[in-house]
């Protein structure tokens, strides 16, 4: 069984890249503006409000919009450019491939769990 490290709400997500994680978030009902990768395996890709930050998940399957979900993955970097026309300018991104997710019992007893 894979150990995941538990980052807390508001925690700095680029000091655990690469790293195997656990976070707790809810589905956005107002997604913002991101940089998009094409991750074949993980095709369902998900803007998960932690709190006051947000971050882009790709899971294997859709993730439940109601209730807090822990999602258990790991943590990549992701570079991209402006979309502005001759802007040079680089934008740095932390998101996460899901191995496996829980909707948090407290908000949401008795609901489906998704792990491999």
């Amino acid at each position: 069984m894979t150990d995941y490290l538990s980052i807390p709400k508001g925690a700095s997500l680029f000091e655990h890249e690469g790293k195997k994680v656990a976070i707790i978030g809810r589905v956005s009902r107002t997604p913002w503006q991101h940089l998009i990768d094409s991750i074949e395996s993980h095709p369902c890709i998900t803007y998960l409000d932690l709190g006051k930050n947000q971050i882009v998940v790709y899971s294997q399957d859709p993730l439940p919009e109601q209730g807090d979900i822990e999602i258990r993955g790991t943590l990549f970097r992701l570079v991209g450019s402006s979309k502005r026309p001759g802007s040079t300018d680089r934008y740095t991104e932390i998101q996460l491939v899901a191995d496996s997710w829980s909707l948090c019992e407290k908000q949401a007893p008795g609901l489906p769990t998704k792990t491999p």
